[in-house]
């Protein structure tokens, strides 16, 4: 795919061979310099030349990034996403750098962004690679992809450099709720049988521009107060899905019921109501 600077300059300089043949073939035509018919001819394949070289040269920026947008093997879109999914072999694929296009410059596809992910792909059995690819990802998935992030793929069995995400492999690893992620079995006993009841308002959500389990990380700030502990801040990472953290940065404000625990008043499990 042709960078759009570089085509914007290949696109002028042809305009400004184009345009002041056009005008001379036109002052030549009624100047009888060249016959007025052959002038008009010329006229005319130079346009439609120069008009042709307009459109194959936009659609070869284009249709690139809108292949990739509607037919993503990558993203499990298409084709080829089914047959790598139906008979790939499965692999841990860890985001080494997010950047433009390889290309260069920055493209938006439909309004998302056309990025390229460099990965190191592990399958447990062979040496572990690196490989590159551009590809659209919506903007809300931006944060799942920083560098670290590390997801199930699966490898193209014939060709080693393409994998596509295993959808499947996704939906089936378990996924760390809201917070609590490093309590034992005993934190949440004791939680259960001697917790403090309370209140928590939400006072900050932030991203952290890191993901964990294709999940954006997001810290969440409290307010918790609570008999005979008066009213303290906490604060706390946790992984969440996209549509999850965005709904909490709309009840920013909103208190909650929450129990804390009894050893460790920094540990709370907040009963969050959308």
């Amino acid at each position: 795919m042709m960078p759009m600077k570089k085509l914007w300059i290949i696109e002028f300089i042809v305009m400004a061979i184009f345009v002041p043949f056009a005008v001379y073939m036109k002052t030549a035509g009624r100047q009888n310099w060249i016959p007025a018919d052959k002038a008009e001819m010329l006229l005319t394949i130079g346009g439609l030349l120069f008009f042709a070289f307009i459109i194959i040269s936009t659609l070869s920026s284009v249709l690139p990034g809108l292949s990739s947008f509607f037919s993503n093997p990558f993203l499990g879109t298409g084709r080829d996403a089914k047959r790598i999914i139906a008979t790939g072999r499965p692999a841990t694929a860890t985001v080494l750098a997010i950047d433009e296009s390889s290309q260069g410059g920055v493209t938006t596809i439909n309004d998302q962004p056309y990025l390229n992910l460099k990965l190191m792909i592990d399958d447990g059995q062979t040496p572990p690679y690196e490989i590159s690819l551009d590809t659209v990802i919506a903007r809300v998935d931006v944060p799942q992809f920083q560098p670290g992030a590390a997801f199930p793929v699966k490898i193209d069995p014939l060709d080693p450099k393409k994998v596509t995400i295993d959808i499947e492999g996704l939906k089936h690893r378990a996924r760390p709720k809201i917070g609590g992620q490093n309590w034992t079995d005993a934190d949440r006993k004791l939680l259960k049988e001697k917790g403090i009841d309370g209140i928590a308002k939400l006072v900050a959500v932030e991203d952290t521009g890191r993901s964990q389990d294709m999940q954006p990380v997001i810290k969440l700030s409290w307010e918790v107060t609570a008999p005979n502990l008066g009213t303290y801040p906490v604060s706390h990472e946790t992984p969440v899905p996209t549509q999850t953290a965005q709904k909490l940065k709309g009840i920013i404000g909103k208190t909650f019921s929450t129990r804390i625990h009894p050893e460790d008043h920094n540990r709370i499990s907040v009963h969050l109501t959308f």
